[in-house]
């Protein structure tokens, strides 16, 4: 069998912000995309304007960066990186300066509203360290502050753990879903290690985190931490899909922990994009704690009035700049209109959800 070859065929200039078509021939395999990256971007990169090979909908619209530049437009492949096609892109500076959107905590809104489930990997690689502290220990120590003072108490909380059993897959439900005792977690925290020679079964444990929860009504937050990639042969991005299709109200956030390989936090950002959450690239402890703080808070989106996702941050996070213009704003995952919003050239918005 010869490699897969594709085509990319999109415009050879555009201006920045501006919304443009791009056209590709290909196998459109499952979740195989195409986006807009830097001319110089490593394999397996991809920005916010990038979407998912559906024969159904060619061409597709992307939109241009807000920076000037050389970049490509790219037809890769989905969890090997590998870039069927490419076409050289060149964005000019546009009539307007960009702006920016803040998006805030709106008055009575709860900081964490519905389920929580924290996925924790303990496998082998945890029990590497970071300075004089092993990775497991900070991750221990972070999820002990977490319960005890971040996630209010009597929050329908739960927390899966996998990574205890030598060369095994094996994922345990260390503490089943009910109202959060801070006082009741707080020791089975303590107690979790690593185990040396465990693989990483990410995708079964999202899997069963559809049973864990299954009895709780209202929206549903899964956190996973983790520092590796799947070794159990799962597929942890069609797990999430089943997630967001089973029921409206689950998003799954990815805490990427001490992360040592760049291609393994662009699968992670890509599989928390599918699941309507985000991703977060934790370096160390105080990284660590303020992913995890953040997780915790819905994320937003900005879309431009064709729909499309401009960019997208957490509330009470950064502000994202996105082109000037009349836009709207909603929390990531739901599908409703949104808020709008102006954004002048330099200025910012803000919105409060």
């Amino acid at each position: 069998m010869g490699p897969v070859t594709g085509a990319i065929t999109g415009p050879a200039q555009v201006t920045a912000g501006d919304t443009f078509k791009v056209s590709w021939k290909g196998p459109d395999n499952s979740r195989n995309f195409i986006t807009v990256v830097k001319k110089d971007a490593r394999e397996g990169a991809y920005s916010s304007s990038y979407a998912y090979t559906d024969p159904r909908n060619n061409p597709v619209n992307l939109f241009a960066p807000l920076e000037p530049g050389d970049y490509e437009l790219r037809y890769s492949t989905a969890e090997s990186y590998y870039t069927i096609a490419r076409a050289a892109l060149k964005v000019v500076p546009g009539k307007q300066e960009p702006g920016k959107v803040a998006v805030t905590q709106a008055p009575g809104a709860k900081a964490t509203s519905g389920a929580v489930e924290l996925i924790l990997d303990a496998s082998g690689s945890m029990l590497q360290k970071l300075g004089a502290t092993r990775r497991i220990d900070i991750a221990k120590q972070t999820l002990a502050k977490l319960t005890s003072t971040t996630i209010p108490a009597g929050t329908p909380f739960a927390l899966r753990v996998f990574g205890r059993e030598v060369d095994s897959c094996q994922t345990d439900l260390d503490v089943p879903v009910g109202p959060l005792d801070p006082a009741a977690v707080g020791p089975r925290i303590a107690a979790l290690n690593a185990k040396n020679g465990a693989k990483t079964p990410i995708g079964a444990s999202l899997a069963k985190s559809a049973d864990d929860l299954r009895s709780v009504q209202g929206e549903k937050l899964i956190v996973l931490i983790t520092d590796g990639e799947e070794t159990c042969g799962g597929d942890p991005a069609g797990e999430i899909e089943k997630l967001r299709k089973a029921g409206i109200g689950t998003r799954v956030s990815i805490v990427g922990f001490a992360l040592d390989e760049p291609q393994l936090a662009a699968t992670f950002r890509r599989w928390s994009d599918l699941g309507g959450g985000a991703f977060f690239d934790a370096k160390d402890a105080t990284g660590l704690e303020k992913s995890l703080t953040a997780a915790l808070r819905p994320g937003f989106e900005v879309l431009n009035a064709q729909g499309q996702v401009l960019a997208s941050g957490v509330v009470g996070g950064d502000p994202v700049s996105v082109p000037a213009g009349n836009h709207s704003v909603r929390i990531k995952g739901r599908t409703d209109a949104g808020k709008p919003v102006v954004v002048t050239p330099k200025g910012t918005a803000s919105v409060a959800l």
